[in-house]
């Protein structure tokens, strides 16, 4: 006799990986059990010359914005960002044009009357393509600067990271829900269940449309979702369940995001050098409020510029979230009162 189990047996887990949060928990559950950075520190493996710039991906940290990654001497060593999510595209991998340069965002010249879904075709083409030379690229053991695309490794990387560390399971005791873009291609899909298949041993996947599974969420399997992301914005019409692809129109461009966290760093460097100033201090225009591992140590000497940068939006991140009290409050700031380091 065949047993059956309702929805509610099932503890699934569901995950959806975006360029600014990769967000992690159970299904029927209100929130996600974890949420963290896309972007990550990564360590390359040296190539002929003895460089890292075109290795492939060895070591992964994700804590690099309070402290340096390097060997202990103020410096970051060989260490770069990194994110899961292509900012061009939005998907897990980003088709290289005919030129062979990285393209642009998928779609962003379409418009409400234009087919995109064209342009979805000759981007799946254009991957299986690439997939194709790689596979034969890689059969050639004297080509060592070949590198597995940095997405699908990351992929990996963070998924283990999901299971092992934030839900402390194992994959092979749960179905998988992938949340995935509404315009993503068959090529990126197949690598996607190939990971959680034989590097994961996942017993289930499911692949679901971000935009169908947010009109489930208020209730409805018909509307129009907008999905304004951090570094672009997606509208999707969706029709009873189903997306309806020639209607989507992408945007390399977001209200909030990266965009806010840019416009709330230049505020914030604004009311630094006024603090400065009233109390007597002179600043250039260069000067700005430092970020927490400058706080801790003065005398630290800064970083290479994604690693300062990035550590300098996190709390101009916090500051647009939370309130500038509980943005900088936090990180030791106080009101400039004299010429310390703190303004």
């Amino acid at each position: 006799m065949m047993a059956y189990t309702g929805g509610d047996a099932v503890n699934a887990v569901v995950a959806e990986f975006g360029h600014y949060t990769t967000r992690v928990g159970y299904a029927g559950e209100d929130h996600p059990r974890s949420i963290f950075k896309s972007n990550s520190a990564v360590l390359r493996q040296k190539n002929k010359e003895g460089k890292h710039n075109k290795g492939k991906i060895v070591n992964v940290k994700r804590d690099y914005l309070t402290r340096v990654l390097g060997d202990g001497n103020n410096n970051d060593g060989d260490w770069e960002v990194a994110n899961i999510i292509d900012a061009a595209t939005g998907l897990l991998y980003s088709p290289p044009s005919s030129s062979g340069s990285t393209s642009s965002f998928i779609g962003s010249s379409s418009s409400p009357g234009k087919d995109s879904s064209t342009s979805t075709s000759q981007n799946s083409n254009e991957a299986k393509k690439s997939g194709k030379n790689n596979a034969q690229d890689n059969n050639n053991p004297e080509n060592e600067d070949d590198v597995e695309d940095d997405c699908f490794t990351l992929l990996s990387s963070y998924m283990n990271h999901a299971y092992t560390s934030a839900l402390c399971t194992s994959p092979s005791s749960h179905p998988l829900l992938l949340v995935e873009k509404s315009y993503n291609i068959p090529p990126i899909r197949q690598k996607m269940l190939e990971i959680c298949f034989e590097e994961h041993d996942v017993p289930a996947v499911f692949l679901a449309r971000d935009a169908v599974t947010a009109c489930y969420a208020v209730g409805r399997t018909t509307g129009t979702v907008v999905d304004v992301g951090h570094v672009g914005t997606v509208v999707t019409p969706v029709f009873e369940g189903y997306v309806e692809s020639r209607g989507i129109i992408k945007c390399p461009y977001s209200a909030c995001g990266l965009g806010m966290d840019n416009v709330v760093l230049e505020m914030m460097d604004d009311l630094y050098r006024k603090k400065k100033s009233e109390a007597g201090v002179t600043t250039n225009s260069k000067s700005g409020f430092m970020p927490l591992y400058q706080l801790r140590s003065p005398n630290h000497k800064k970083r290479r510029d994604i690693f300062h940068k990035l550590a300098r939006l996190d709390i101009a991140r916090i500051c647009r979230e939370g309130g500038e009290g509980v943005g900088v409050a936090s990180f030791g700031y106080t009101a400039a009162s004299g010429g310390g380091n703190t303004g």
